[in-house]
C-alpha cells in the first residue's frame, strides 16, 4: 500500500485524467495497476523532450508528467483499475445502469 501512496505523492492535488487520491490510499500498488502496465511504463526510456506542449509521457501515453515552478509533477494517468462507487445511488443512471464519468463532455482549454 504504501508504494502506491508515494507513486502519488508526484501527483498535486488530484489528476486530469486517472484514478482520484482517496481511491488508491486503500489499495496495493498491483491493484490499481496491472502487469502490463508496470512493464510497459518501466520499459519505456524516459524522453530528453515534451511532447510539444503536452508534457512528457512514459508507457506510450499510459503516464503524463511535466515540471511546474521547479518541481516534477505527474497530471495523468490512463490504464489504472477503474472505481467503482461503493453507493451507486449516488451517481448518474440510466435504465438501473450508473453512467461513467468518462461519458460526460467537460470544456477545457
Amino acid at each position: 500500500m504504501k508504494i502506491c501512496l508515494e507513486f502519488f505523492s508526484l501527483v498535486q492535488g488530484e489528476l486530469q485524467n486517472g484514478p482520484r487520491k482517496e481511491f488508491v490510499a486503500s489499495k496495493i500498488f498491483k491493484e490499481v495497476f496491472d502487469e502490463e502496465w508496470i512493464s510497459q511504463v518501466l520499459g519505456d526510456n524516459a524522453p530528453c523532450s515534451p511532447i510539444g506542449w503536452r508534457g512528457f509521457m512514459l508507457g506510450n501515453g499510459l503516464i503524463w508528467y511535466n515540471k511546474t515552478d521547479d518541481v516534477w509533477t505527474i497530471f495523468s494517468i490512463n490504464g489504472a483499475a477503474l472505481e467503482i462507487p461503493d453507493n451507486p445511488s449516488l451517481g448518474w443512471t440510466i435504465n438501473e445502469k450508473m453512467v461513467h464519468p468518462f461519458c460526460f463532455n467537460r470544456p477545457w482549454m
